[in-house]
């Protein structure tokens, strides 16, 4: 009898042991730095090709009202706006409508309009805005910027994978901060 009670107390322990053990695998949050990525928007003149928000041209388009209009906020050039490296030395800006030239450490070069900068971590989903070019013409921009996290197994992390779909007067250009949020248009 002493047997089969160190059996039936030793059944629940062992269970209990058991049921301890799982093949749940911890995996590891590293600690992501997203780029803040902005809409950039390149005009050249449609006859001649030329850059028409380079301020030493003389057709540019900068004296007319440029503005966006986004979340029921209109964001009109901001005059005192520098171009920033996106590197992770440098923090977020906040939105506006920035005139952009050339940067050394850009991947995107010559004058330019960005809208921006928008945090990819904020779920950021059929977002849109619209731009007045200040003669009565419109560009309509609606995208979404979120985070999916995947479990890499092999690794034992979550891994980021980014989405920015883009669409810009109804037409999809597909995702990517430097291929489909750089919007070039011909006047």
């Amino acid at each position: 009898m002493g047997k089969f009670k160190v059996f039936l107390l030793g059944v629940p322990l062992a269970l209990g042991a058991l049921a301890g053990c799982s093949e749940e695998v911890e995996y590891e949050m590293p600690i992501y730095d997203f780029v803040n990525p902005s809409v950039c928007f390149f005009v050249s003149d449609a006859a001649t090709g030329v850059n028409l928000l380079d301020p030493d041209e003389p057709d540019a388009i900068l004296g007319r009202p440029i503005a966006v209009t986004y979340g029921g906020k209109r964001y009109e050039v901001a005059a005192d706006a520098v171009a920033a490296p996106a590197t992770r030395a440098t923090m977020p800006r906040p939105l506006a409508l920035r005139l952009e030239g050339v940067n050394e450490y850009d991947r995107i070069k010559g004058y330019h309009l960005a809208f921006g900068e928008f945090d990819p971590t904020d779920g950021l989903k059929g977002q849109s805005f619209v731009v007045d070019w200040g003669d009565g013409t419109s560009t309509k921009v609606e995208f979404d910027l979120y985070v999916v996290w995947k479990k890499n197994r092999k690794e034992r992390i979550y891994e980021a994978e980014v989405h920015s779909p883009i669409r810009v007067d109804g037409v999809a250009r597909g995702e990517g901060y430097y291929d489909a949020w750089i919007i070039r248009i011909t006047r």
